[in-house]
């Protein structure tokens, strides 16, 4: 699933907003809800099993959403990062001609 990029932080703004949503997270963003829309998550909350106390924004007519960081570029790079300079020295001196 995940965030589209006119929702929450992202704004729509880039690619990279989107991105730094996801790897980070966001929030807390409190979001009134209308009468249609509570009916609706209660109606989804009751069919899943869960009560419906307890929740954040105490029953006030709002949500409290937040949004789990979800990094998929920080473990790239720091396994990447892993016998870098290895990688490079050995690079260099093919490209020099000075190993095989």
């Amino acid at each position: 699933m995940g965030v589209s990029g006119g929702a929450g932080a992202g704004g729509g703004k880039s690619a990279a907003d989107l991105a730094k949503l996801h790897e980070f997270g966001a929030g807390p963003f409190v979001v009134r809800l209308s009468p249609k829309a509570r009916r609706f998550l209660f109606a989804m909350l009751r069919q899943s099993g869960q009560e419906r106390g307890g929740s954040e924004g105490g029953g006030r007519g709002v949500a409290v959403i937040r949004i789990p960081p979800r990094p998929f570029l920080r473990p790239a790079f720091e396994a990447y990062r892993k016998g870098i300079r290895g990688r490079i020295a050995l690079q260099m001196a093919r490209l020099l001609g000075w190993g095989g």
